[in-house]
């Protein structure tokens, strides 16, 4: 009926109409996410455009319009050639809205949230400069006591992190620290938006103590997140989300101090996400593999064995849900390797260690010689397990595969080493 509609409209010129049915489906699309409203939306945006040539006084408003419903569909199907033109778009909204205009602060915003989504795609760096330039374009505007003060400084930070975790910048994600700070200052106890700020200055600190391993800002993470679920009980949307962050928070903290007590609260809480993330849910398999780990961790502090025998369960159910091709395949057999490898360190089984050499063979297949990164320690791994096996069978090809194996492995260390 609406495509009908449409047609006839388009037919007596409508634009107005045109832009109405448009606005129509992307609202539609809002609550059925069928991305054919979105598709029919954005193509009639296009039509809209047409009509309004660049010396027309509704250019502009009709090139936001078409931009903002690129980004919508950028979101939901990760298009790059969406959110190139969005930004084209966007930069062409920006001309027209220069220093002075109403309208001039928010188009610098929204020039900076697509190019923030663009980097995040794409993993662009020079998106995530010019991003920041914007925001800081933004906070000039907006001094203390403006509508937009605070979330200005939240937009910066939400970038200065990015950029952190792009780059490594410990100045960036101190500023983003900063900025959240102030944030969280003018969002107190009380405030619709507290929870989210406490949760948002949490995870810039975890972001920063991973990079400085800064015992201080972890344990304010943990007091944080405390706090935060405190309001966000079992059943509450985002009751996951900080399940998972706290648990991160006790294994950071284990791996600075060597804390057992860290680890084995960071395995209750795993053991409650996975819980929440059944065979099925989307982070089913990263929950595991996260258990896996700080499992295969604590067996390796204490010893203890069923710690480890329950690591390689999971990794095992872990491997499933990446088979060959998958971009986590070769990390998900190096995975159940290193706790084969472990047990039979452990108990001698040979059956383990077999396993172990045949995994290790598979990850070295994924590493071809010149193309990876991570052959040369796939090469140790292996010739450790055949020089292993060599000593407990007396089979000589094993001990010769494992020199030529660390041969090869000694080559490629040389080459990477810089040249005087």
């Amino acid at each position: 009926m609406l495509l009908l509609d449409y047609g006839a409209r388009t037919a007596e010129g409508d634009v107005r109409a045109l832009s109405g049915l448009a606005n129509t489906l992307l609202s539609r699309f809002r609550d059925t996410r069928d991305i054919v409203d979105i598709d029919v939306g954005v193509r009639l945006k296009r039509e809209v455009l047409k009509h309004h040539p660049l010396e027309h006084p509704s250019r502009v408003k009709a090139a936001n319009a078409l931009a903002s419903s690129l980004y919508v569909r950028f979101q939901e199907t990760g298009s790059i050639s969406d959110i190139d033109e969005a930004i084209s778009l966007k930069r062409e909204v920006l001309e027209h809205r220069a220093e002075g205009h109403p309208d001039h602060i928010e188009s610098l915003r929204d020039l900076a949230v697509s190019l923030l989504g663009r980097s995040r795609k794409t993993g662009s760096i020079p998106d995530i400069d010019e991003a920041i330039c914007l925001k800081r374009e933004v906070l000039e505007h907006c001094a203390e006591g403006h509508a937009d003060y605070i979330k200005s400084r939240q937009y910066l930070a939400v970038c200065l992190h990015a950029r952190s975790r792009k780059t490594g910048s410990i100045p960036n994600i101190d500023e983003a620290v900063r900025l959240k700070r102030e944030v969280l200052k003018h969002r107190a106890e009380g405030h619709p938006d507290h929870i989210e700020s406490l949760r948002d200055l949490a995870v810039s600190l975890l972001g920063r103590s991973r990079k400085t391993g800064s015992i201080p800002d972890i344990d304010e993470v943990i007091r944080l997140e405390r706090e935060v679920l405190e309001h966000r009980p079992e059943g509450h949307p985002h009751h996951i989300g900080s399940l998972r962050t706290l648990a991160a928070s006790f294994s950071l903290r284990s791996e600075a101090t060597g804390s057992i007590a860290n680890l084995d609260e960071a395995i209750f809480l795993k053991r409650a996400v996975l819980e929440h993330c059944p065979q099925g849910h989307p982070d089913h398999s990263g929950s595991l593999r996260s258990l896996a780990l700080s499992l295969y961790l604590r067996s390796v502090k204490t010893g203890y064995i069923p710690d480890i025998d329950e690591a390689i369960r999971l990794d095992r159910e872990v491997l499933k849900h990446y088979p060959q091709g998958h971009q986590s395949h070769a990390e998900s057999l190096r995975s159940l390797a290193h706790s084969l490898w472990f047990r039979f360190l452990k108990t001698e089984a040979m059956g383990d260690l077999n396993e172990t050499i045949r995994l290790e063979r598979q990850v070295l297949e994924q590493c071809p010689p010149g193309s990876h990164r991570d052959r040369a320690r796939s090469l140790e791994n292996l010739a450790r397990s055949l020089s292993s096996l060599g000593k407990r069978t007396g089979a000589a090809s094993s001990h010769a595969e494992a020199t030529e194996l660390n041969r090869e492995a000694r080559e490629l260390h040389s080459k990477s080493e810089p040249t005087s």
